[in-house]
């Protein structure tokens, strides 16, 4: 398979993206860090400064800005926050470099003609430092060409995305353990693993 067919054939799964950047005054003010009291190992009580909430808020808001910019057919706003160095994953065990990424996301805005339903939510996050990773959850209905026509795609995934702090910015720097979810074109459920055959029966797992 060429690499080009590999960019069509996952473009229905992966958004492989992320919004635009907030800068540290951008987002200082979404939240009050929150104080809480714990024990530390010889018993006595301390407070603790949890910072987790402020930096959900932010990457979250980083994700609406994302969406946004798929309605608005902005490639620029969706690239702008990836890391020099970011990685992908694919579930087939291929890792793509921020270039090879790059073009996924051009490839996407070729196929797809309209979005029509888009959401990216954090599940969870993990806060160590100034690395963050979201499990996200995405959901995204379009109007894609598929197959020699316009057809209707409705994808969920779940996937592992690592933004890595670098001064006062935010930065996409991996994702990775892609779990995809139900992959429905035209109203009939396909095989995500597969490439797309109009003519199979209905996907049944």
């Amino acid at each position: 398979m060429t690499y080009r067919a590999i960019l069509q054939s996952v473009v229905s799964l992966l958004l492989l993206s992320g919004p635009p950047v907030l800068s540290a005054q951008a987002t200082s003010g979404v939240t009050q860090n929150k104080e809480y009291k714990q024990k530390d190992k010889a018993g006595r009580s301390q407070v603790v400064v949890d910072k987790s909430k402020p930096i959900r808020r932010a990457i979250q808001a980083q994700y609406d800005a994302m969406r946004d910019a798929y309605f608005t057919n902005d490639m620029d706003a969706v690239l702008a926050p990836r890391s020099p160095q970011m990685t992908v994953l694919m579930p087939n065990g291929q890792t793509l470099s921020r270039a090879e990424s790059d073009a996924y996301v051009r490839t996407s805005f070729e196929v797809v003609r309209k979005t029509l339903v888009l959401s990216l939510d954090i599940d969870s996050l993990d806060v160590h430092g100034d690395t963050a990773v979201a499990v996200i959850h995405q959901h995204w209905v379009r109007m894609q060409g598929k197959a020699g026509q316009v057809r209707r795609i409705d994808t969920e995934a779940r996937q592992n995305e690592t933004w890595v702090r670098s001064g006062d910015r935010w930065q996409l720097f991996r994702i990775d353990g892609v779990r995809p979810g139900p992959w429905i074109v035209d109203g009939k459920r396909v095989d995500p693993s597969k490439p797309y055959d109009p003519s199979a029966p209905p996907y049944a797992p």
